[in-house]
Protein backbone atom coordinates (compact mmCIF):
# COMPACT_ATOMS: atom_id res chain seq x y z
CA UNK A 1 0.00 0.00 0.00
CA UNK A 2 1.41 3.40 -0.94
CA UNK A 3 0.52 6.67 0.66
CA UNK A 4 -1.05 8.61 -2.30
CA UNK A 5 0.96 11.55 -3.56
CA UNK A 6 -1.70 14.21 -3.68
CA UNK A 7 -2.64 17.42 -2.05
CA UNK A 8 -3.74 16.77 1.53
CA UNK A 9 -6.89 18.08 3.12
CA UNK A 10 -6.89 21.53 4.63
CA UNK A 11 -4.29 21.65 7.43
CA UNK A 12 -5.27 24.80 9.22
CA UNK A 13 -6.43 22.81 12.26
CA UNK A 14 -4.53 21.78 15.36
CA UNK A 15 -1.51 19.53 14.91
CA UNK A 16 -0.16 21.07 11.65
CA UNK A 17 2.88 23.32 11.72
CA UNK A 18 5.63 24.44 9.33
CA UNK A 19 9.04 22.94 10.13
CA UNK A 20 12.31 22.73 8.28
CA UNK A 21 12.78 19.01 7.66
CA UNK A 22 15.65 19.37 5.17
CA UNK A 23 13.55 17.87 2.39
CA UNK A 24 11.03 20.08 0.58
CA UNK A 25 9.37 17.08 -1.02
CA UNK A 26 7.88 16.04 2.31
CA UNK A 27 5.73 19.14 2.64
CA UNK A 28 4.23 20.34 5.86
CA UNK A 29 4.90 18.38 9.07
CA UNK A 30 1.89 17.07 10.93
CA UNK A 31 3.14 15.02 13.91
CA UNK A 32 5.94 12.74 15.08
CA UNK A 33 5.09 9.31 16.49
CA UNK A 34 7.42 7.36 18.76
CA UNK A 35 7.63 3.62 19.33
CA UNK A 36 6.97 2.52 22.90
CA UNK A 37 6.15 -0.57 24.89
CA UNK A 38 2.51 -1.53 25.25
CA UNK A 39 2.50 -3.91 28.19
CA UNK A 40 0.13 -4.51 31.11
CA UNK A 41 2.52 -2.68 33.42
CA UNK A 42 -0.02 0.06 34.38
CA UNK A 43 -2.61 -2.58 35.34
CA UNK A 44 -0.06 -4.75 37.15
CA UNK A 45 1.48 -1.85 39.09
CA UNK A 46 -1.98 -0.58 40.07
CA UNK A 47 -2.88 -4.06 41.32
CA UNK A 48 0.38 -4.21 43.27
CA UNK A 49 -0.48 -0.92 44.98
CA UNK A 50 -3.89 -2.24 46.02
CA UNK A 51 -2.47 -5.62 47.03
CA UNK A 52 0.21 -3.99 49.20
CA UNK A 53 -2.50 -2.10 51.08
CA UNK A 54 -4.60 -5.22 51.61
CA UNK A 55 -1.58 -7.26 52.70
CA UNK A 56 -0.50 -4.77 55.36
CA UNK A 57 -4.10 -4.39 56.58
CA UNK A 58 -4.35 -8.21 56.85
CA UNK A 59 -1.03 -8.53 58.72
CA UNK A 60 -1.74 -5.66 61.13
CA UNK A 61 -5.55 -5.21 61.19
CA UNK A 62 -5.49 -3.08 64.35
CA UNK A 63 -2.88 -0.62 63.12
CA UNK A 64 -3.57 2.98 62.13
CA UNK A 65 -2.46 2.03 58.62
CA UNK A 66 -5.21 -0.58 58.38
CA UNK A 67 -7.86 1.89 59.56
CA UNK A 68 -6.82 4.30 56.80
CA UNK A 69 -6.21 1.48 54.30
CA UNK A 70 -8.75 2.58 51.71
CA UNK A 71 -7.29 6.08 51.75
CA UNK A 72 -3.80 4.67 51.32
CA UNK A 73 -5.04 2.48 48.46
CA UNK A 74 -6.51 5.56 46.79
CA UNK A 75 -2.97 6.93 46.67
CA UNK A 76 -0.98 3.77 45.92
CA UNK A 77 -3.19 2.50 43.08
CA UNK A 78 -2.97 5.68 40.92
CA UNK A 79 0.76 5.92 41.68
CA UNK A 80 1.15 2.31 40.52
CA UNK A 81 -0.73 3.03 37.29
CA UNK A 82 1.43 6.11 36.70
CA UNK A 83 4.60 4.09 37.30
CA UNK A 84 3.42 1.51 34.75
CA UNK A 85 2.68 4.19 32.16
CA UNK A 86 6.11 5.74 32.67
CA UNK A 87 7.71 2.32 32.31
CA UNK A 88 5.94 1.72 29.01
CA UNK A 89 6.98 5.14 27.74
CA UNK A 90 10.65 5.14 28.75
CA UNK A 91 11.62 1.44 28.84
CA UNK A 92 14.26 0.32 26.29
CA UNK A 93 12.81 -0.65 22.92
CA UNK A 94 15.77 -1.97 20.93
CA UNK A 95 16.41 0.35 17.98
CA UNK A 96 13.50 2.68 18.73
CA UNK A 97 12.05 4.42 15.70
CA UNK A 98 10.35 7.79 15.46
CA UNK A 99 8.24 8.64 12.42
CA UNK A 100 7.66 12.26 11.42
CA UNK A 101 4.46 12.33 9.38
CA UNK A 102 4.27 14.98 6.62
CA UNK A 103 1.64 15.83 4.05
CA UNK A 104 3.42 13.96 1.24
CA UNK A 105 5.33 11.25 3.07
CA UNK A 106 7.27 10.39 6.21
CA UNK A 107 10.74 10.81 7.64
CA UNK A 108 11.89 7.71 9.54
CA UNK A 109 14.24 8.51 12.42
CA UNK A 110 15.84 5.36 13.89
CA UNK A 111 17.49 5.63 17.30
CA UNK A 112 20.61 4.02 15.80
CA UNK A 113 21.24 4.86 12.17
CA UNK A 114 20.61 7.60 9.61
CA UNK A 115 17.23 9.16 8.92
CA UNK A 116 15.32 7.93 5.86
CA UNK A 117 12.88 10.02 3.82
CA UNK A 118 10.01 8.22 2.10
CA UNK A 119 7.92 10.09 -0.45
CA UNK A 120 5.33 8.63 -0.61
CA UNK A 121 5.11 6.53 2.56
CA UNK A 122 4.76 2.79 2.05
CA UNK A 123 2.45 0.75 4.29
CA UNK A 124 2.36 -3.05 4.06
CA UNK A 125 0.49 -5.82 5.84
CA UNK A 126 2.13 -8.17 8.33
CA UNK A 127 1.09 -11.82 8.23
CA UNK A 128 -0.60 -12.68 11.51
CA UNK A 129 -2.31 -16.10 11.58
CA UNK A 130 -4.29 -15.11 14.65
CA UNK A 131 -5.99 -12.11 13.02
CA UNK A 132 -8.81 -12.12 10.43
CA UNK A 133 -7.82 -11.38 6.85
CA UNK A 134 -9.43 -7.94 6.90
CA UNK A 135 -7.71 -7.06 10.19
CA UNK A 136 -4.13 -8.03 9.47
CA UNK A 137 -1.74 -5.62 11.24
CA UNK A 138 -0.08 -2.92 9.16
CA UNK A 139 3.57 -1.88 9.11
CA UNK A 140 5.48 1.09 7.76
CA UNK A 141 8.25 -0.01 5.38
CA UNK A 142 11.30 1.95 4.24
CA UNK A 143 14.59 1.23 2.48
CA UNK A 144 17.27 0.03 4.86
CA UNK A 145 20.60 1.94 4.59
CA UNK A 146 22.53 -1.31 3.98
CA UNK A 147 20.07 -2.56 1.41
CA UNK A 148 16.79 -4.38 1.65
CA UNK A 149 13.73 -3.17 3.51
CA UNK A 150 13.12 -2.28 7.16
CA UNK A 151 9.69 -2.07 8.74
CA UNK A 152 7.87 -1.28 11.99
CA UNK A 153 4.33 -2.23 12.90
CA UNK A 154 2.01 0.76 13.22
CA UNK A 155 0.54 -0.58 16.46
CA UNK A 156 3.98 -0.32 18.13
CA UNK A 157 3.81 3.49 18.01
CA UNK A 158 2.13 5.85 20.39
CA UNK A 159 -1.24 7.13 19.10
CA UNK A 160 -1.28 4.19 16.66
CA UNK A 161 -4.83 4.87 15.48
CA UNK A 162 -4.01 8.45 14.54
CA UNK A 163 -0.88 7.24 12.70
CA UNK A 164 -2.92 4.67 10.76
CA UNK A 165 -5.55 7.26 9.81
CA UNK A 166 -2.83 9.63 8.60
CA UNK A 167 -0.94 7.06 6.54
CA UNK A 168 -3.86 5.00 5.20
CA UNK A 169 -6.93 7.25 5.22
CA UNK A 170 -5.21 10.63 4.87
CA UNK A 171 -7.12 11.95 7.89
CA UNK A 172 -5.25 14.74 9.65
CA UNK A 173 -8.06 15.45 12.11
CA UNK A 174 -5.99 16.96 14.89
CA UNK A 175 -3.06 16.38 17.17
CA UNK A 176 -3.82 13.29 19.31
CA UNK A 177 -1.11 14.38 21.69
CA UNK A 178 -3.12 17.49 22.46
CA UNK A 179 -6.24 15.37 23.04
CA UNK A 180 -4.28 13.16 25.41
CA UNK A 181 -2.97 16.21 27.23
CA UNK A 182 -6.53 17.49 27.68
CA UNK A 183 -7.66 14.06 28.91
CA UNK A 184 -4.69 13.89 31.31
CA UNK A 185 -5.51 17.37 32.63
CA UNK A 186 -9.15 16.40 33.18
CA UNK A 187 -8.06 13.20 34.96
CA UNK A 188 -5.62 15.15 37.13
CA UNK A 189 -8.30 17.67 38.14
CA UNK A 190 -10.72 14.83 38.91
CA UNK A 191 -8.05 13.08 41.01
CA UNK A 192 -7.29 16.28 42.93
CA UNK A 193 -11.00 16.79 43.65
CA UNK A 194 -11.28 13.16 44.74
CA UNK A 195 -8.31 13.50 47.11
CA UNK A 196 -9.76 16.74 48.48
CA UNK A 197 -13.01 14.90 49.19
CA UNK A 198 -11.09 11.96 50.67
CA UNK A 199 -8.60 13.75 52.91
CA UNK A 200 -9.92 17.26 53.68
CA UNK A 201 -11.86 17.13 56.97
CA UNK A 202 -15.59 17.76 56.57
CA UNK A 203 -18.26 18.41 59.19
CA UNK A 204 -19.68 15.20 60.61
CA UNK A 205 -23.37 14.71 60.07
CA UNK A 206 -23.84 13.06 63.48
CA UNK A 207 -21.48 11.90 66.24
CA UNK A 208 -20.91 8.20 65.72
CA UNK A 209 -18.51 7.47 68.56
CA UNK A 210 -17.36 8.98 71.82
CA UNK A 211 -14.18 10.36 70.23
CA UNK A 212 -16.35 12.55 67.99
CA UNK A 213 -17.88 14.11 71.11
CA UNK A 214 -14.43 14.67 72.60
CA UNK A 215 -13.33 16.35 69.38
CA UNK A 216 -16.41 18.59 69.53
CA UNK A 217 -15.50 19.76 73.02
CA UNK A 218 -11.89 20.42 71.98
CA UNK A 219 -12.70 22.34 68.77
CA UNK A 220 -14.97 25.41 69.09
CA UNK A 221 -15.53 25.43 65.31
CA UNK A 222 -16.80 21.85 65.10
CA UNK A 223 -20.53 21.19 64.56
CA UNK A 224 -22.79 18.26 63.70
CA UNK A 225 -25.03 19.02 60.75
CA UNK A 226 -27.79 16.38 61.00
CA UNK A 227 -28.63 16.32 64.71
CA UNK A 228 -31.78 18.03 66.02
CA UNK A 229 -31.59 21.75 66.74
CA UNK A 230 -31.81 22.84 70.36
CA UNK A 231 -35.18 24.54 70.18
CA UNK A 232 -38.83 23.98 70.98
CA UNK A 233 -40.36 21.79 73.65
CA UNK A 234 -38.30 19.30 75.63
CA UNK A 235 -37.06 16.82 76.39
CA UNK A 236 -33.93 17.47 74.36
CA UNK A 237 -31.39 14.74 73.75
CA UNK A 238 -28.20 15.20 75.73
CA UNK A 239 -24.75 13.62 75.43
CA UNK A 240 -22.08 13.93 78.09
CA UNK A 241 -18.34 14.26 77.57
CA UNK A 242 -16.44 13.99 80.83
CA UNK A 243 -12.79 14.71 81.56
CA UNK A 244 -11.69 12.80 84.65
CA UNK A 245 -9.43 14.85 86.88
CA UNK A 246 -8.76 12.23 89.54
CA UNK A 247 -8.01 8.52 89.66
CA UNK A 248 -11.20 6.48 89.90
CA UNK A 249 -11.30 4.04 92.85
CA UNK A 250 -11.35 0.34 92.08
CA UNK A 251 -14.87 -0.18 93.41
CA UNK A 252 -16.42 2.94 91.86
CA UNK A 253 -17.05 1.20 88.56
CA UNK A 254 -19.97 -0.60 90.25
CA UNK A 255 -21.67 2.61 91.45
CA UNK A 256 -24.86 3.84 89.67
CA UNK A 257 -23.35 6.22 87.11
CA UNK A 258 -24.76 9.47 85.78
CA UNK A 259 -25.92 7.90 82.51
CA UNK A 260 -28.07 5.42 84.43
CA UNK A 261 -29.70 8.24 86.41
CA UNK A 262 -30.46 10.08 83.14
CA UNK A 263 -32.08 7.00 81.64
CA UNK A 264 -34.14 6.47 84.81
CA UNK A 265 -35.52 9.96 84.24
CA UNK A 266 -36.49 9.11 80.67
CA UNK A 267 -33.77 11.10 78.93
CA UNK A 268 -32.30 9.82 75.70
CA UNK A 269 -28.53 9.38 75.74
CA UNK A 270 -28.15 8.31 72.09
CA UNK A 271 -25.33 10.46 70.76
CA UNK A 272 -26.67 10.33 67.18
CA UNK A 273 -29.68 12.46 68.29
CA UNK A 274 -27.89 14.79 70.68
CA UNK A 275 -29.21 18.36 70.47
CA UNK A 276 -27.08 19.31 73.49
CA UNK A 277 -23.54 18.27 74.25
CA UNK A 278 -22.29 18.71 77.80
CA UNK A 279 -18.52 19.12 77.93
CA UNK A 280 -17.72 18.21 81.51
CA UNK A 281 -14.89 18.32 83.97
CA UNK A 282 -15.06 15.87 86.87
CA UNK A 283 -12.94 16.64 89.91
CA UNK A 284 -12.77 15.96 93.61
CA UNK A 285 -15.40 17.77 95.63
CA UNK A 286 -15.89 18.21 99.36
CA UNK A 287 -13.75 16.04 101.65
CA UNK A 288 -15.93 13.86 103.88
CA UNK A 289 -13.42 11.84 105.87
CA UNK A 290 -10.15 9.93 105.64
CA UNK A 291 -9.71 6.22 105.02
CA UNK A 292 -6.88 4.01 106.30
CA UNK A 293 -5.56 0.95 104.46
CA UNK A 294 -3.09 -1.82 105.21
CA UNK A 295 -1.55 -4.10 102.56
CA UNK A 296 -3.72 -7.06 103.56
CA UNK A 297 -6.94 -7.24 101.49
CA UNK A 298 -6.77 -3.59 100.41
CA UNK A 299 -5.21 -3.80 96.98
CA UNK A 300 -1.84 -2.52 98.20
CA UNK A 301 1.15 -4.73 97.36
CA UNK A 302 2.63 -6.89 100.10
CA UNK A 303 5.24 -5.02 102.12
CA UNK A 304 3.72 -1.63 101.33
CA UNK A 305 3.35 0.90 104.15
CA UNK A 306 -0.05 1.62 105.61
CA UNK A 307 -1.95 4.35 103.73
CA UNK A 308 -4.35 7.07 104.86
CA UNK A 309 -6.11 8.95 102.06
CA UNK A 310 -8.88 11.57 101.99
CA UNK A 311 -12.41 10.56 100.97
CA UNK A 312 -14.28 13.03 98.72
CA UNK A 313 -17.54 13.64 96.95
CA UNK A 314 -17.39 14.05 93.13
CA UNK A 315 -17.77 17.53 91.64
CA UNK A 316 -19.17 18.04 88.12
CA UNK A 317 -18.87 21.15 85.95
CA UNK A 318 -20.48 21.19 82.49
CA UNK A 319 -20.45 23.63 79.60
CA UNK A 320 -23.59 22.99 77.52
CA UNK A 321 -23.41 23.58 73.75
CA UNK A 322 -25.92 23.28 70.94
CA UNK A 323 -24.61 20.50 68.70
CA UNK A 324 -25.64 22.06 65.36
CA UNK A 325 -24.05 25.49 65.97
CA UNK A 326 -21.63 25.07 68.92
CA UNK A 327 -23.55 27.90 70.59
CA UNK A 328 -22.80 28.05 74.32
CA UNK A 329 -26.06 27.52 76.20
CA UNK A 330 -25.02 27.46 79.87
CA UNK A 331 -22.42 26.44 82.42
CA UNK A 332 -23.66 24.34 85.35
CA UNK A 333 -22.00 22.84 88.42
CA UNK A 334 -23.16 20.15 90.82
CA UNK A 335 -21.80 17.68 93.35
CA UNK A 336 -22.92 14.14 93.97
CA UNK A 337 -24.40 13.23 97.35
CA UNK A 338 -23.10 10.40 99.52
CA UNK A 339 -25.39 7.41 99.81
CA UNK A 340 -26.93 6.53 103.16
CA UNK A 341 -24.62 4.51 105.43
CA UNK A 342 -21.63 5.26 103.22
CA UNK A 343 -18.26 3.82 104.13
CA UNK A 344 -14.71 3.81 102.84
CA UNK A 345 -14.14 1.76 99.65
CA UNK A 346 -12.59 -1.59 100.65
CA UNK A 347 -9.75 -1.42 98.11
CA UNK A 348 -7.55 1.24 96.56
CA UNK A 349 -4.72 1.34 94.06
CA UNK A 350 -1.16 2.09 95.01
CA UNK A 351 -1.10 5.23 92.84
CA UNK A 352 -4.19 6.85 94.42
CA UNK A 353 -3.74 9.86 96.70
CA UNK A 354 -7.48 10.52 97.13
CA UNK A 355 -10.68 8.53 96.64
CA UNK A 356 -14.40 9.22 96.25
CA UNK A 357 -17.29 7.90 98.26
CA UNK A 358 -20.18 5.88 96.86
CA UNK A 359 -22.74 8.52 95.91
CA UNK A 360 -25.99 9.29 94.15
CA UNK A 361 -25.91 11.58 91.11
CA UNK A 362 -29.55 12.66 91.29
CA UNK A 363 -28.45 16.19 92.22
CA UNK A 364 -26.37 16.39 89.03
CA UNK A 365 -29.36 15.30 86.93
CA UNK A 366 -31.53 17.89 88.70
CA UNK A 367 -29.02 20.59 87.77
CA UNK A 368 -29.09 19.57 84.09
CA UNK A 369 -32.88 19.07 83.99
CA UNK A 370 -33.97 22.65 83.09
CA UNK A 371 -31.87 22.54 79.91
CA UNK A 372 -33.11 19.08 78.92
CA UNK A 373 -36.80 19.07 79.92
CA UNK A 374 -37.88 22.70 79.54
CA UNK A 375 -38.70 24.62 76.37
CA UNK A 376 -35.65 25.99 74.56
CA UNK A 377 -35.57 29.02 72.33
CA UNK A 378 -33.62 28.46 69.08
Amino acid sequence: MVFPHEDPPEQGGSGAEHTDQGDDALGRHWRTHRQRLKTLAPFVCGMLGGSATLTIAFIAPDSAFAEAGWRVAAVLVPLGVLAGLLYNHFAPFGNRVRVAVHEHGVRVLPENGPAVTCVPARVTTVADPGAPVDKQPLALAWPAPGGGTASARLDSFGSARALRRALVDREFSGDPGRSRAVAAAVAAVALVLFYAWLFVPRPLAVPEEYEHLRAFCADPEMVFTDVPAYEGEGPHHLSLVEEQRYLRPVEEVSFPDLGARMEERGWSTDMEDAALIACGRISLGEELDTCSYTPSFSGLPSGHDDRTVPLHLTHFEYDLYEATTHRHVATVEATGSAVEDWECPPRIREDQDAITVEQDYATVVDTLAPYVEDRAEG
